[in-house]
């Protein structure tokens, strides 16, 4: 899955100390992601996170600033499958 942040810069948490809770500034591009278990033990809210890193946020808190493939406004964040395939926003706002 890829991580497209076509706007603007986007925080996510870095969760490697969940004791001591840290943000990383992500800067427009983009970025090879992947799933992980919430660091954080909530099971019901995985997380997606830079490709081998502890630096991300729940899916559901990314997806909100997804959009669809004809979304008339631009998303901040597009996520893609392994073969680009833009993947769909079941939560639209």
């Amino acid at each position: 899955m890829k991580l497209v942040v076509i706007r603007q810069a986007y925080k996510l948490i870095d969760a490697t100390n969940t004791d001591d809770r840290k943000y990383h500034e992500l800067q427009p591009g983009e970025y090879q992601v992947e799933r992980a278990a919430n660091p954080f033990g909530h099971t019901d809210a995985p997380w997606i996170v830079l490709k081998g890193t502890k630096i991300g946020a729940a899916e559901g808190s990314i997806r909100q600033w997804c959009s669809g493939e004809n979304d008339p406004n631009p998303p901040w964040v597009k996520l893609y499958d392994d073969n680009g395939v833009l993947l769909p926003d079941n939560n639209k706002r």
